[in-house]
């Protein structure tokens, strides 16, 4: 039967062909190219990539880990103006297609879209509303990614990233006060509530206050065990904020030991939230420990050593790098307090203190470290009714999945950033952010490897 598109008896509809959800979604090694895609090809192809390898592929992940990458396919197929976003989408992911393909000029035409983008930004943002806030909010939280993919080492060896993204981070700011000031009570969509999550994670990393009207999770849709968690991250925040007022306000001279003990005693009751909050974690979520045997050869540029962690998930082992990166937080912090009291080298009950926090930051480093490559698809667990012991099978020669990668992505951030995570491990999760960096196609990380990266 002749098609009536080739005949011409029909005209081919308009737009790009829906992506459809129902079918199998092919892993990410399943579409790289093996010949370049044609300048005309590029942006649909990096759309199809970007989809199916940075959003959709994860199973069982839980709502504490999802963020405004979640909102994009909701928020394009729903009835409102949503033409900024679809511009948002179709720059970053030019832009990661370009760098995870080798295809600058791809890069180039990323360039381009994010020209177009920030006009219709300004032209958007005059007419700011209630009802189109939503789009402009997820379209920074884009470009805010987008700077990340371009972002090139500095000549001078300084990373720039602060300052790429410092006026996106605001504008996520603002345009979540806008939200807040005229939401008229209306509750929290998914969008609202990641964004504002994003926000809290670029206050940590910059060492920076998070305003009053943000710190309240439930006010941006924040419940049960997620409003827990965020409680708790609140209160680091703002140990971290008091923390660094005081050495400000203290330079040449002793600080308060009252205001030293307060902070101290603040950050160990933190460090116990964190462990209580762990108690409501589903049976699903335990996790198992494996030492892989003798007779494996087991590369370093994978695992840090043979004592590894089993999960049900990759997603499982996720939200246990987020509880591990914030007890390595908050006892990092606990220890740059204690270091500020004039007596810590003569009184033995702060070197107990110091000593205590330095062996957990090394128990959390070893746990961390051992999570990671199963949370990476790196190794797994095969049972068997016949055998007594689960078999332990190594992944190595697959290559890295981006959705998989940004799991583990924010955790090893801030662990490698830490000042006390110790040198070793440091620079092995270091190695495993420009890996990923380098599969996922985020230019950020190739600053990585560098000394003066951030510190925390």
């Amino acid at each position: 039967m002749e098609n009536p598109y080739a005949s011409g008896q029909k005209k081919r509809p308009r737009g790009p062909r829906a992506l459809g959800t129902t079918k199998r979604i092919e892993p990410a090694t399943e579409v790289h190219l093996s010949t370049p895609p044609t300048a005309f090809d590029i942006p649909k192809v990096a759309v199809v990539y970007f989809v199916r390898c940075h959003i959709q592929g994860v199973d069982e992940r839980p709502s504490l880990l999802k963020h405004a990458l979640d909102d994009l396919l909701p928020t394009l197929s729903s009835s409102g103006d949503v033409q900024i976003v679809d511009l948002a989408m179709s720059t970053l992911a030019m832009a990661l297609f370009s760098r995870t393909h080798g295809l600058p000029h791809a890069e180039v035409q990323a360039f381009g879209k994010y020209q177009q983008l920030l006009q219709l930004l300004r032209m958007t943002l005059p007419n700011l509303n209630p009802g189109n806030v939503e789009a402009c909010l997820l379209s920074v939280l884009l470009m805010c990614l987008y700077e990340d993919a371009i972002h090139r080492p500095a000549p001078n060896g300084s990373t720039v990233w602060a300052v790429q993204s410092s006026s996106h981070i605001d504008g996520t700011i603002a345009l979540l006060k806008f939200w807040k000031d005229h939401s008229a009570g209306k509750p929290a969509s998914n969008l609202i509530k990641h964004a504002r999550r994003a926000a809290l994670k670029w206050a940590m990393i910059r060492n920076v206050e998070a305003p009053d009207w943000l710190q309240d999770g439930a006010a941006f849709g924040e419940e049960g065990f997620e409003l827990d968690y965020d409680r708790i991250l609140i209160r680091l925040l703002k140990t971290r904020n008091a923390l660094t007022s005081l050495i400000v306000k203290s330079v040449g001279i002793q600080p308060p030991s009252k205001e030293i003990d307060v902070l101290n005693k603040e950050a160990k009751d933190i460090d116990k939230a964190l462990k209580d909050w762990t108690r409501n974690f589903p049976r699903r979520w335990c996790y198992r420990r494996h030492t892989i045997p003798e007779d494996y050869i087991v590369p370093k540029e994978h695992f840090y050593s043979r004592e590894v962690y089993s999960y049900h998930s990759p997603a499982y082992a996720a939200v246990w790098l987020k509880y591990f990166q914030n007890r390595l937080l908050v006892n990092s912090t606990r220890l740059r307090i204690l270091q500020l009291r004039g007596d810590s080298d003569t009184n033995c009950d702060i070197q107990a203190q110091q000593s205590e926090c330095l062996a957990l930051i090394k128990a959390m480093t070893d746990e961390l470290t051992a999570a990671v490559p199963f949370c990476l698809d790196k190794w797994k667990v095969e049972e068997s009714s016949e055998e007594p012991v689960p078999k332990i099978k190594l992944n190595l020669k697959e290559d890295l999945q981006p959705n998989l990668a940004g799991l583990a992505i924010g955790a090893l951030t801030v662990v490698a950033c830490l000042r006390h995570t110790p040198t070793d491990q440091k620079t092995w999760l270091k190695s495993q952010l420009l890996h990923i960096g380098t599969a996922c196609g985020y230019g950020l990380f190739e600053s990585v490897v560098k000394d003066n990266w951030m510190q925390l």
